[in-house]
């Protein structure tokens, strides 16, 4: 059960990762909402990921031909593993939309902010080809303008945590 320890050892990530940011906003005497977390918006945000997610996982099982493996070759480690991405893809979306995004876009306006926020994610990503980071770039734009519009990084980290879950399986 080497999964439930990886598992584990991501949820631990998450909390150590996100102290930080945690202490920074009781140091300011912030609430979380000013991090993206709040009641608002938090069911539509929800149903949103769950329904990009299932477009997203859908799209790779029909393009990358893994329909079989997605749909009826699941087990307790892919899910292990879908807890884990929701932990990363959680961890993510708190440092690059809900702290970052919403900062610099305060600071430097909506457009600038939301491109700054979306290279920084990319960079973030260094390692893959330069057709990934094209891709990560993109990924990052996407996810400034849901952030936008719905204001919540719930849906944003359930959608992040089904386009990486896709790429393990």
């Amino acid at each position: 059960t080497r999964s439930l320890v990886n598992m584990v050892i991501q949820l631990l990530v998450v909390g150590i990762f996100i102290a930080p940011f945690v202490v920074a906003l009781l140091i300011r005497r912030q609430t979380l909402s000013t991090m993206g977390l709040s009641w608002n918006n938090f069911g539509s945000s929800v149903l949103l990921g769950i329904v990009l997610g299932s477009i997203t996982v859908i799209s790779y099982a029909v393009v990358y031909g893994k329909a079989f493996t997605i749909f009826s070759g699941l087990s307790s480690t892919h899910l292990y593993y879908f807890v884990a991405t929701l932990s990363v893809g959680f961890r993510e979306e708190v440092v690059f939309r809900g702290y970052l995004h919403l900062r610099l876009t305060a600071w430097l306006g909506s457009r600038r902010g939301w491109i700054l926020t979306a290279i920084i994610f990319t960079i973030f990503h260094v390692g893959q080809s330069i057709s990934g980071l094209i891709g990560v770039f993109v990924t990052g734009l996407v996810f400034g303008w849901v952030m936008r519009k719905s204001e919540n990084i719930v849906g944003l980290s359930i959608w992040h945590a089904f386009m990486d879950w896709v790429w393990i399986l």
